[in-house]
């Protein structure tokens, strides 16, 4: 079923991307290399490794159990459900998807209804290309998606707010359903000295925006000091114009709101969050366009402090010390990625990601660790739990049976293990059991392999000397 997965992506690459610039005003590249791209890739990873996956692991066995064998199993949950989020709607809702029909699973897809345009195309793509008897697309508001919530699954992915993922997590539990949350909440993205003029010129104030109007990564900036803000305004002024021209509400390369109430939510949050605004500002509401906005030192309180941004908009606090940007990001939240841009063996790098926890730390670069198949993508805490992509994601879609094999014994062995106890079992298990339970065949031979050694040194001392 990958392979006809894959090739409907292909086929229908066209469509989903003019699907997703309906939705989210964004070009048709940005869309390919952002999602497209993406999918393509891990389909592929996923098809290339399935085989290993999917073969059973031996596992160690303790002396107790020996004879025997032991070994993993990696089998399907049974019925998952897979909710998507409208800001990156293609990733992901066909991405989790992907990786529950990897592990064998029957998914039941529900695609976020505000992308209308993206969650069409994404059931056109289910129900042409994948088998209706595994794979079923429901579309519809939030009562439906209660109603599938509602349903005894063996597995919900969902991708979202931080307040819907624990509803979603709420009525799952009622039936003991466990879950994979992608939730989001701030994510602070540092900035050293010694990275503040490459940043200025390409890497985070303009990456941001590339993805955006939508991006799941809300960040909190923290830069070396003041003068260094005033220098970031003017570097976000200078590129904004150089990639979308002096008017960038009508360029079609500079993507949109999803729609009018998160064009006025946003605004909401910009003309309520206190502060300076040193770049930015300038909403319009008919074009659902908001302008790349940086806001220096907001009120901590606001709005745009407490609650997810899903848009443009950049707070920014300066710093003078790593131990003070430490205190603040350990005083919220867990985020689902710290971004740090500075030298990555410097101890401030090293004192961000072992001193504070989130989902990942990525050092100059932002966004593109969810690329990565080997890790895995997941938050902690009220970021989400659980993790998706690659065999990390397998993993998580798959129920882990640990199988045991042991080879019966004499009966004057068994004989020993029931009531009532001899006495020299008693004394011998309360000896030796748990060096038993606590040192397996590898161990063992280690040993072995050591007096073999000994031995063979002795008889070498015997003969030659």
């Amino acid at each position: 079923m990958l392979s006809k997965f894959y090739d409907g992506v292909k086929e229908m690459q066209e469509e989903l991307c003019e699907a997703m610039r309906k939705d989210l005003g964004r070009d048709m590249f940005i869309n390919y290399i952002m999602e497209i791209m993406l999918i393509e890739a891990s389909l592929k990873h996923e098809f290339n490794h399935l085989s290993e996956w999917m073969k059973e692991h031996p596992e160690e066995v303790e002396l107790l159990h020996t004879p025997g064998q032991c070994f993993s199993h990696y089998e399907p949950l049974g019925v998952v459900a897979v909710f998507g989020s409208w800001n990156a709607p293609l990733v992901t809702t066909l991405k989790p998807l992907m990786q529950a029909i990897s592990a064998g699973n029957c998914v039941i897809v529900k695609p976020s209804e505000i992308s209308s345009h993206s969650s069409t195309a994404i059931k056109k793509l289910t129900d042409k290309y994948l088998d209706k008897t595994t794979v079923v697309t429901i579309e519809g508001g939030v009562d439906v998606a209660s109603a599938v919530n509602e349903l005894p699954l063996d597995m919900i992915c969902f991708t979202g707010s931080t307040q819907v993922g624990r509803i979603i997590a709420e009525k799952a539990a009622k039936n003991l359903t466990p879950c994979i949350l992608e939730l989001g909440g701030k994510c602070p993205l540092i900035i050293d000295h010694s990275a503040v003029d490459r940043f200025q010129q390409h890497e985070g104030g303009l990456r941001k925006d590339y993805k955006l109007r939508a991006d799941l990564h809300r960040s909190r900036l923290r830069i070396r000091a003041r003068e260094q803000a005033e220098g970031l305004r003017e570097a976000v002024r200078t590129q904004i114009q150089e990639f979308y021209g002096e008017k960038p509400e009508g360029s079609d390369l500079q993507g949109k709101m999803i729609n009018e109430f998160h064009t006025k939510r946003v605004k909401g949050l910009i003309d309520s969050a206190g502060g300076t605004i040193i770049c930015g500002g300038k909403v319009v509401e008919e074009a659902r366009y908001v302008e790349p906005t940086i806001i220096l030192k907001p009120d901590l309180e606001s709005k745009l402090m407490k609650e997810e941004i899903f848009g443009p908009v950049m707070p920014v606090f300066p710093y003078k010390d790593i131990n003070e940007v430490i205190r603040f990001i350990n005083a919220r939240d867990k985020p689902l990625a710290v971004y740090y841009f500075g030298n990555a063996n410097s101890p401030s790098a090293k004192q961000v990601c072992m001193m504070t926890s989130s989902g990942a730390f990525v050092c100059n670069e932002v966004l593109t660790q969810i690329n990565n198949h080997s890790m895995g993508f997941g938050g902690v805490g009220k970021s989400g739990y659980g993790r998706h992509g690659g065999y990390e994601g397998f993993k998580n879609f798959s129920n882990r049976k640990a199988i045991m094999i042991k080879s019966p014994l004499p009966s004057a062995v068994t004989n020993m293990m029931v009531p009532p106890y001899g006495s020299k079992f008693e004394a011998g298990i309360r000896k030796w059991g748990v060096f038993l339970l606590t040192h397996n065949k590898s161990s063992m031979m280690f040993y072995i392999r050591i007096g073999l050694l000994i031995l063979f040194l002795m008889l070498v001392k015997v003969l030659f000397f």
